[in-house]
């Protein structure tokens, strides 16, 4: 449970990455410099990782027979783990799409800057659960049933009292820190912050469940519920931001997860 490796090699992917850029765009690469750094990056935290490995002696020493069974369980939980990623990209990286297509790009604009304190909130308080689930797997695997219930619980208590406080600042605060970082040029009702902190409450509880959920390796269901909630999201915004606006779509993101993904996570 090296997470500390981890997190450095994803910290010298993001500098090596910038680095790349930016030689790229003096040398005059234009567009293409995104895909090389990134290219850079992926390729670091594949050579950091695997010499990490190696010298903690992570590698088995007998890697055992290849059989057909170990191979159907392996690429049947990632296909399910895919399914589940791709209904959260539905979810949460649909947004900026439809703003964009239905209501123009200044409108997208106002709300790619208006989200970024979300954003990084959203990213900061998973963190809890995604530290957490490599212990809990263990736990799991060790049958220790009673310390991995009382670990769950005592995470995702801290994520929801996280989830509240950020999310009062949110609707409290995201408007004020937005006028002064643009300077009273980008600004949006004061309603559409609160959406966004109950929609960002929502968000927490229901990564909680989905990462525990992966965790037991017993997935079932959840990855047809994630696309469907994506379907549903992307259905009732087309339907909703030509006549409601952002605070329609927000209303859907508050709506889709509670009656969808929440709501099966918690079952």
């Amino acid at each position: 449970q090296r997470l500390d490796i981890v997190n450095y090699a994803l910290a010298a992917s993001i500098i090596a990455s910038f680095a790349a850029m930016l030689l790229c765009f003096q040398l005059g690469f234009g567009i293409y410099s995104f895909p090389i750094g990134q290219t850079f990056a992926g390729l670091l935290i594949v050579l950091w990782t695997t010499i990490a490995t190696w010298r903690l002696r992570l590698f088995p020493s007998y890697w055992g027979p290849l059989t057909r069974s170990a191979l159907r369980d392996l690429f049947g939980f990632g296909s399910e783990v895919f399914l589940l990623t791709l209904g959260a990209q539905l979810i949460n990286g649909s947004q900026v799409f439809l703003v964009t297509r239905l209501l123009g790009v200044e409108v997208a604009a106002m709300w790619s800057v208006m989200t970024k304190v979300f954003t990084l909130l959203t990213q900061l308080v998973t963190r809890f659960v995604g530290v957490a689930t490599p212990a809990f797997s263990e736990m799991l695997v060790r049958g220790e049933q009673d310390r991995l219930h009382g670990g769950y619980r005592a995470v995702f208590d801290l994520s929801v009292l996280a989830s509240c406080y950020f999310g009062l600042m949110i609707a409290l605060g995201n408007n004020a820190f937005v006028d002064l970082w643009t300077k009273g040029r980008i600004q949006w009702h004061f309603m559409n912050d609160w959406l966004l902190a109950i929609w960002f409450i929502l968000i927490i509880q229901s990564t909680c469940h989905n990462a525990m959920v992966v965790s037991t390796k017993r997935v079932q269901a959840a990855k047809y519920v994630c696309i469907l909630e994506g379907a549903a999201f992307i259905t009732a915004s087309v339907l909703i931001l030509p006549r409601a606006g952002i605070s329609g779509m927000l209303a859907c993101s508050v709506v889709c997860p509670t009656v969808v993904t929440l709501a099966n996570g918690t079952y």
